[in-house]
Parts: structure tokens; sequence; C-alpha cells
């Protein structure tokens, strides 16, 4: 069997090598344990479930809610799963100074210029902070692995006016 140029297996081996060659640029990259992500969305998980758990005990013994109160409880449960599912678990600096996080929710890309600050989490692990002008963004990491260090050089070669804390 020949490979022909311009067939379809043409089109998808173009695609391969450009996604590959675009990973293999990436100035810096960090990936989260996988033990972490798993970790952290069990954590949201459980704690929903448990939620859901007191409150149905409580409904059940003479608690009676009303629609409002209801309707308070699964918004703050359906934001906090919201909020978590943006957590990004990855990131890498791309030629030109852009910054890409993937999260379960979203793949955010943003120009290195527009980060006005960087913090790390006060403790070894934790969420490292994005400041952008619009938003924040949060990735799962630990301060003292070696991609964080080079994520975070990487951003301030490209935007030397980048405020780095606890970092």
């Amino acid at each position: 069997m020949r490979w022909r140029a311009g067939g379809i297996g043409a089109a998808s081996l173009s695609r391969a090598m450009t996604a590959r060659s675009t990973c293999d640029r990436a100035r810096a990259r960090y990936q989260a344990p996988i033990g972490w992500i798993l970790a952290f969305h069990g954590g949201v998980i459980l704690w929903a479930v448990s939620c859901g758990v007191v409150l149905g005990m409580r409904f059940g013994a003479s608690w009676n809610p009303g629609p409002l109160q209801v309707a308070m409880v699964a918004f703050v449960l359906g934001y906090t799963a919201y909020f978590s599912a943006g957590v990004a678990h990855r990131a890498e600096v791309l030629p030109g100074g852009v910054l890409r996080l993937v999260s379960v929710r979203r793949t955010l890309t943003v120009p290195a210029r527009e980060i006005d600050a960087v913090e790390g989490p006060p403790l070894r692990v934790g969420f490292l902070r994005f400041r952008l002008p619009r938003e924040k963004v949060y990735l799962l990491c630990s301060k003292k692995h070696p991609g964080i260090q080079g994520l975070v050089s990487a951003l301030a070669e490209e935007n030397p006016d980048l405020k780095r804390k606890r970092v």
C-alpha cells in the first residue's frame, strides 16, 4: 500500500505531525501527577455527596426547606463543581510567549504579556494562581517542581513586568 499525497492519510498524518511538533516546541511545561488530579476531583465529589447526605437526613428529620433554600444549596454545589472543573492540571509556554492551560472544562491560551502576576501556594502543594485582566486561573501544582520553576522563568522572560509571589 502506497502513501498518497493529498489523500485522507496525508491529512491525518499532517495534523498528527503538527500537533507533535507544537508539543515538542513548548519552552516549558508542567503536568500535575494523575494522583493529585484524582484526589482533588474526588475530594470535591466526596464533599458534594456528603453535603447531599447530611441535608437529606435533615430533610427527613422534620426540616422542611422551602424552594428557595433548595435552590441556594443546589447553586452552591453546582458552582463548586463548575469552578473545580476549571482548575488547570497542565500548563505549557509555547513559542511566542503564549501560555496554554488545560483543565477538565476548557483549554485557555493567553499571551504572557497579559498575565499580571503569578502567586504560588503558601504550602508546598496547592494552586498556582495566574492573575489575568478579567479573571484568575488556578493550576494544581507543587511549587518546588522543576517544571513550575521553568514555567515561571519562561513567563518572566516574556513579560518583564510579571509580579511573582511565593514562587
